[in-house]
């Protein structure tokens, strides 16, 4: 029984190293479609690259018998190993970042210095490596609790998907594009309200892009939104991207009228086509791009109050 015991305890090293495998190969392969709020779960996964690097370089390194020369090997068929998950993510529907690599690779070099100090008998060894990464794990973790937070914030709003009155909507759209301002409705009193002001630069098509937290709207038949215009008749076009979409291609364009004041503007959802005759998944929604015909006069527009009904 102890012998049987033993041999089970000695087999942990080496199902562990297992069940992270798996785990970073459904983290690193599965596409993004498959996860409920891609952008969130990202920002965790993103944090998980430097310790993830840590303990697959560790857990390996203590399965070894002979680990005078093991950690140099590892050091590099690791960073090789992590280098390959970013080259082969765009096969799979993700996008390949060298900066997850780099955290990654952070990681790795952290658990050789640990292994090396360990080698040579470094007495602060645990105590100096150990806290700098778990440390850096929590600070790689704040992006990801945050965004989850203001995604729970904006569940408390909906069905009104933006109103840029809390600070929960930085995380569905970005403001450090300086076309993009979150402004007063009156200076002299800011808690009157906030809108979102776009001005457009040169003759491109741009706009700004909503990130969708709450994706189900199959209850619903409206989008609707406060909106005015540079100018009288100023075509704003609504960009409708479910989980499918990925360009303009995939995704449902609309278009409407808006005048210089302030007004009330509807659309409805309910047969959102796509130019491949696809219909747009209300049910799973990812984004809405708002944006101006980048050769018209017209040059920026104000938008508030983004829902459905």
């Amino acid at each position: 029984m102890a012998s049987h015991f033993t041999k089970t305890i000695r087999r942990l090293p080496a199902l562990l190293l297992i069940l992270i495998a798996l785990i970073l190969f459904t983290c690193a392969f599965l596409p993004s479609h498959y996860f409920r709020y891609p952008y969130i779960i990202s920002q965790f996964m993103d944090a998980l690259h430097f310790p993830a690097g840590f303990v697959l370089f560790i857990i390996i390194y203590l399965t070894q018998p002979n680990r005078k020369y093991t950690a140099h090997i590892l050091l590099i068929m690791a960073s090789l190993m992590f280098a390959a998950v970013e080259l082969l993510q765009p096969y799979v529907g993700r996008t390949a970042s060298w900066g997850d690599f780099g955290i990654s690779l952070l990681g790795v070099l952290m658990a050789w210095l640990w292994a090396i100090g360990k080698q040579q008998s470094k007495k602060l060894t645990s105590f100096i490596i150990i806290p700098i990464v778990i440390g850096g794990a929590l600070w790689l973790l704040k992006p990801g609790v945050t965004a989850a937070w203001r995604a729970y914030q904006i569940h408390q709003l909906f069905p009104i998907i933006a109103n840029f009155e809390t600070p929960a909507h930085r995380l569905i759209i970005p403001l450090w594009r300086s076309n993009v301002n979150e402004i007063a409705y009156n200076k002299n009193s800011p808690d009157e309200g906030h809108y979102l002001f776009y001005s457009k630069r040169g003759n491109r098509w741009s706009g700004l892009g909503l990130k969708i937290i709450q994706q189900n709207w199959s209850h619903h038949t409206e989008l609707c939104f406060d909106a005015k215009g540079q100018l009288p008749n100023t075509q704003l076009y609504i960009r409708f991207d479910d989980q499918s979409s990925s360009n303009s291609q995939t995704s449902s364009t609309q278009k409407i009228a808006i005048n210089p004041n302030w007004g009330n503007y509807c659309i409805n959802i309910q047969q959102l086509m796509t130019d491949e005759k696809r219909t747009i998944e209300i049910s799973s929604m990812k984004k809405l791009i708002f944006f101006i015909d980048g050769k018209l006069p017209s040059k920026s527009f104000s938008i508030d109050n983004v829902r459905v009904h």
